[in-house]
């Protein structure tokens, strides 16, 4: 679940971050993610 929280306010458990992964010129996964992109479309 995603919330501001650390804890999620309905069952207590964990929440995850949110925020998009920090972009970088050297992406070592920047391949695959335009790969699988495009095989989806």
């Amino acid at each position: 679940m995603y919330a501001l929280g650390d804890r999620c306010p309905a069952c207590d458990g964990p929440t995850e971050n949110s925020a998009p992964a920090p972009f970088g010129p050297e992406d070592p996964y920047g391949e695959y993610r335009r790969r699988a992109r495009r095989r989806s479309e």
